[in-house]
């Protein structure tokens, strides 16, 4: 058989053993996963778990309660949502998890559960949790964290691991974190939407990267201090009274600036001092009519100033000034 010869049977022969190839990695990851998703089942403990599977998925159930239950130790993810459960005590967790999931149920108390090391992975989102002392996370390898809309109002008793990247505890009632000692390696604080007049960030790290602190209780910028030094996106806005940013000090590495959803006029943005290394800058709906006297760095290349009552001959003013200010500049109008 010439070259020629196997290259022609080699392109009928290549669809199919890719479709042989696919079928059998799809069949390995189905014998690996066990759903129980809307059984009407009221007792985890009652479930019988397959052997051997990774990834259990317990969802749509009417289990009240999980009382003294081990997830089985080859299990690596664990995903337990929309079960109308309303307390944990007692969970064990194996060695191998890496994943745990327990969303959107009711749940008001978590107690008693042993997180392994190789854990990576929490989301103790839309519940019911009003206080998380009951977690301790020291030993954990834990990199993210999501504990968001739920009751919380403190931070208070919680303690969480070294080697944490990620936190969200956005959509809560926390009114203070100012006291509060987070992990030094963490990157990114989401705080969106709580109850928080002020914000001190001395007792964070240096090396947190993104910070989310909008839709909180400040009255005044000001109230906004200390700042870590390498942050590089920084998300504020829906602020009762946006006035005045002569208080606001933003780092010169910040990168990513978002205020709006705010009542601030062109007069306003005028008393914020921009840093020089600022590439985006999100400043839609608010109440800018105009750029004037707003100085931008050169370093800029995104500005969003959708859902502001910006005319268009307002706008082809500001287009033929950023053509020779910032060429490389793209700007947003509009609405969304």
């Amino acid at each position: 058989m010439t070259w020629q010869s196997r290259l022609k049977s080699m392109k009928y022969l290549l669809p199919i053993i890719i479709t042989i190839f696919l079928s059998s990695s799809v069949q390995a990851a189905s014998n690996t996963t066990q759903k129980i998703i809307n059984k009407g089942i009221a007792d985890i403990n009652e479930i019988k778990i397959k052997r051997r599977i990774k990834k259990l998925i317990i969802k749509k159930n009417d289990i009240e309660s999980i009382q003294d239950f081990t997830i089985p130790d080859n299990v690596t993810t664990f995903i337990f949502d929309e079960n109308q459960t309303q307390l944990i005590n007692g969970l064990a967790l194996n060695e191998k998890l890496i994943r745990l999931d327990l969303f959107n149920n009711e749940i008001t108390s978590i107690k008693n559960i042993n997180f392994n090391t190789n854990l990576k992975y929490i989301d103790f989102g839309l519940n019911q949790l009003s206080d998380l002392s009951q977690i301790n996370l020291t030993g954990t390898n834990l990199k993210q964290f999501i504990a968001a809309s739920n009751l919380i109002k403190t931070l208070n008793g919680l303690i969480l691991n070294e080697g944490l990247e990620k936190i969200f505890f956005n959509s809560n009632q926390i009114t203070n974190i100012d006291n509060y000692t987070f992990p030094s390696s963490l990157k990114t604080l989401s705080l969106t939407l709580n109850q928080l007049s002020t914000f001190n960030g001395h007792l964070l790290d240096s090396n947190l990267e993104v910070l989310q602190i909008g839709g909180n209780d400040f009255d005044n910028y000001s109230n906004i201090v200390n700042l870590p030094s390498k942050l590089k996106t920084l998300i504020l806005g829906s602020l009762v009274t946006p006035t005045d940013f002569t208080g606001l000090v933003l780092p010169d590495v910040l990168e990513l600036l978002s205020i709006g959803l705010t009542s601030a006029t062109q007069e306003d943005f005028r008393t914020l001092t921009l840093p020089p290394n600022l590439k985006r800058i999100n400043f839609s709906q608010n109440s800018i009519t105009s750029l004037d006297g707003l100085e931008f760095p050169s370093s800029l290349r995104k500005l969003d100033l959708r859902g502001n009552p910006i005319s268009k001959q307002e706008k082809l003013i500001i287009k033929r000034r950023f053509k020779k200010e910032i060429p490389k500049l793209k700007i947003k109008f509009g609405s969304f």
